[in-house]
């Protein structure tokens, strides 16, 4: 039977708000840019960016091509790109997440997605959902 600490009891005991695990420094930020780098440059990185232009292209096809929607694939490829680098390194955990946490991830696929309608000339050609207008309020 273990012992409480006197003066605390289990019902006044309260839960302290976690602490970030980890907050991305100035110093982390080159290191976090190499890995990016790194990662896109690799097999897997380049195969992952030309998946998603792919997707992109059909999505062009079809007429249904959202510059938001091209931020994100870039982003989910870029993720995965560097996840998979990462991953065999020896503290692979605390070094994605100070990636996550850096946004750097964000802010090169917002850059692919302006590159890639600039190069294609794309325009976004979905319309707006009608149905939920009066939801938005708009």
């Amino acid at each position: 039977m273990r012992r409480q600490r006197q003066g605390a009891s289990r019902q006044s005991r309260r839960l302290l708000p976690m602490e970030p695990a980890s907050t991305c420094t100035i110093e982390a930020r080159p290191f976090i840019v190499r890995i990016v780098k790194i990662a896109l440059e690799s097999e897997n990185g380049r195969f992952r960016l030309a998946e998603a232009e792919e997707l992109l292209i059909d999505g062009l096809e079809r007429g249904s091509f959202n510059s938001e929607r091209a931020v994100e694939l870039f982003s989910f490829a870029i993720n995965n790109a560097v996840w998979e680098h990462v991953k065999n390194l020896p503290r692979h955990r605390k070094t994605y997440q100070d990636y996550k946490i850096s946004g750097e991830g964000s802010d090169v696929s917002y850059q692919l997605a302006h590159e890639f309608i600039e190069r294609t000339g794309a325009e976004n050609q979905r319309p707006a959902r009608q149905w939920l207008r009066f939801l938005l309020g708009a």
